[in-house]
């Protein structure tokens, strides 16, 4: 019978492999270093190459070759020492191998302690509850390498041993199994934020700024930020060549050598809540003047010096009310901003204003204008805007350039939300409010405002999270709910409505937020799991933990 060892990771009996140094448990799939002892040769080998052998007083020194009486006993005393070993091994935890065993029996040196942020190597994270040792909090970011699929990912996790210890870890997306975690990030977990590249992990903890090696998560460099980042901010840390831009709790810009780590720049703002946008491979934030007017900042990442500076309010006013939202054009090159009292569109090459539009005064709503921009559901669509008022039946069309609103569609009974636009056709949420929560899905026509189709979502029970997300096969549509705890994804052809394929699965959690890559969706269940969808296969590809 072959000679067996366990395995470092499940305890598991595994036998050695011939000519092969490492070997896969056929169990838990770890790969396991075969102990120097247990490796074995293929009975077909080279003649072997004299070797000189050494005096025999060389092995003498603590067993006398006149007494081969007590030579065995000492021998087998050894050999039971070894299998007394190799049993308690099976008993260490994951990170000590049979191998550190025999190390220490022959005495070697204490291995100095481990680095803040280290590797695991021996963790097989499993889709069974009880055999996962942490769960999830949130925070889930994407972290591609090439074309890899699906990509790798961030996320924030906790001990489930009742400790409180906040980790940032690197999960596999191909084999669902951890490559790295974080030593304890200390139980605010809000403090945390954490940014991908392909060489290299960024961590923002309280004011401390760590960046870690992709591949291992060791430590490559830290350094003290002026502030802190905010959790709920989505843009704050971003990459420009070698410099890291990070968008700092009170508002301001701090330029961070991604490299070295050494502070580089810093530049104060009046807004407390700005979005880091990248125009033309640059920086750029909207900030407002010591007059509350508005202005947007397109920065030089490598010293934070200001290249552009662009006007962005109402040409007639002083100062400006606050802004309601604000966005990019679909090819990039200009800037929407919409006011309580102007609708405004801005070239981002020479801050020249393209159109401009004065609205009714705030609060008033009527003919067509919201009560307040930053409630509304807008979708631009080549230089038209469809949007809808906060609980409102009506959806609008109105031409940017012209400030023309019209009457688009009107759905009696129903709280419409525009949400798409897809060959030709307005696809809307409509949610009612004569007493039922079965919400649907409408499909509109541009040319004619006709509603063409409606899809009756599955389940009953208001949404907690819902959206949409196009495929060359067709419109995505995910929703959940949490009472009951479901979530429904399908595919739609947005001519027909007709779903083409479709899934469902529990998701445990009270809040639900989805994150994409290219059409992955991560969506999680804050304090529960993950679910990972294909979007353009529809189907779940895993759930993690």
């Amino acid at each position: 019978m072959a000679q067996t060892f366990p395995c470092p990771s499940c305890g598991a009996p595994v036998e050695p492999e011939v000519d092969q140094t490492t070997v896969h448990c056929k169990y838990c799939n770890e790969s396991v270093i075969i102990p120097p002892e247990l490796r074995t040769k293929s009975r077909v080998t080279p003649p072997a190459e004299p070797v000189d052998q050494p005096d025999q007083a060389d092995f003498a020194v603590n067993i006398p070759l006149s007494s081969k009486k007590k030579s065995t006993w000492i021998w087998i005393t050894i050999a039971l020492i070894l299998v007394v070993c190799s049993t308690f091994a099976s008993f260490l935890p994951n990170f000590v191998s049979f191998d550190s065993v025999l190390s220490f029996m022959a005495g070697a040196k204490t291995a100095t302690p481990a680095p803040t942020i280290k590797p695991v190597v021996h963790i097989q994270m499993t889709l069974t509850p009880t055999a996962v040792p942490e769960f999830l909090l949130g925070g889930v970011v994407p972290a591609p390498l090439g074309d890899s699929h699906p990509a790798d990912f961030l996320v924030k996790a906790r001990d489930d041993d009742g400790t409180q210890i906040n980790r940032v870890v690197l999960v596999d997306g191909k084999k669902h199994t951890i490559i790295w975690r974080t030593d304890s990030l200390g139980e605010g977990w809000l403090d945390v934020k954490e940014f991908p590249t392909e060489t290299q992990v960024f961590i923002a903890n309280g004011t401390d700024l760590t960046a870690l090696d992709r591949q291992t998560g060791k430590i490559k460099w830290k350094t003290t930020l002026d502030n802190g980042v905010d959790y709920w901010c989505a843009t704050c840390l971003k990459q420009f060549l070698n410099t890291l831009v990070v968008v700092l709790k009170d508002g301001s810009l701090q330029g961070v050598d991604a490299v070295t780590g050494k502070l580089t720049w810093h530049k104060t703002l009046n807004k407390t809540d700005s979005d880091l946008l990248t125009v033309d491979g640059n920086p750029a934030v909207e900030d407002d003047t010591d007059k509350d007017r508005p202005v947007f900042y397109i920065l030089d990442a490598f010293s934070g010096k200001v290249i552009h500076q662009y006007d962005l309010g109402c040409t007639d006013k002083d100062t400006e009310d606050s802004l309601g939202q604000f966005f990019m054009s679909d090819d990039g090159k200009s800037l929407f901003m919409f006011y309580d009292d102007c609708i405004k569109n801005v070239s981002l090459a020479d801050g020249k204003v393209l159109s401009q539009v004065l609205t009714p005064a705030a609060g008033d709503g009527g003919d067509g204008w919201p009560k307040d921009w930053s409630n509304a559901s807008i979708k631009m669509n080549q230089g038209i805007m469809y949007y809808a008022d906060y609980s409102d039946d009506t959806i609008y069309q109105m031409d940017v350039a012209k400030g023309d609103p019209k009457v688009f569609y009107v759905g009696p009974k129903y709280e419409l939300f525009p949400d798409w636009v897809i060959d030709n056709v307005l696809i809307a949420w409509a949610r009612p409010t004569f007493g039922s929560t079965a919400d649907e899905l409408w499909g509109i026509n541009l040319q004619s405002g006709a509603r063409i189709w409606k899809y009756a979502i599955p389940g009953a029970g208001r949404l907690t999270y819902a959206e949409l997300h196009s495929t060359t096969k067709g419109v995505f549509a995910v929703q959940c709910r949490a009472d009951p705890d479901q979530c429904n994804w399908s595919s739609l052809d947005p001519q027909t409505g007709i779903v083409t394929d479709g899934g469902q699965n529990s998701f445990g959690g009270d809040s639900m937020q989805g994150v994409w890559d290219k059409d992955t969706l991560y969506l999680e269940g804050v304090g529960s799991h993950m679910n990972v969808i294909d979007a353009f296969n529809v189907r779940l590809l895993f759930t993690w933990p």
